[in-house]
């Protein structure tokens, strides 16, 4: 298994600058909107939709097994309304201003 290692301040930066443009978009708590930044900046790190790949970028000290159960509790017991998520990041991802952030 590929070990993601990067600089963590830069990781921790994408995240927070994530976190600051999701709560435009959806109305959740704070640590639901760290737990999506740091999802997304992973995801975009490894390129797979596979949880145990992504688990493995997860910024922060918890150990991988922790953040492949963390991801699975987030999509077994998350409801989420499909329509208006997507319509959100479909917005946020034409409104924000990624490319200066994370291009």
């Amino acid at each position: 298994m590929i070990n993601y290692v990067l600089n963590k301040s830069l990781i921790m930066n994408h995240i927070d600058l994530l976190s600051k443009e999701l709560k435009e978009y959806f109305r959740w708590n704070a640590a639901r909107i760290n737990f999506l930044a740091n999802f997304l900046i992973a995801l975009f790190t490894v390129k797979t939709v596979n949880l145990v790949q992504i688990a493995t970028a997860f910024s922060g000290k918890a150990q991988i097994d922790s953040n492949y159960q963390r991801l699975q509790r987030f999509f077994k017991s998350f409801n989420i309304d499909e329509s208006s998520h997507a319509q959100a990041l479909v917005n946020f991802l034409r409104a924000s201003k990624m490319d200066t952030h994370f291009g």
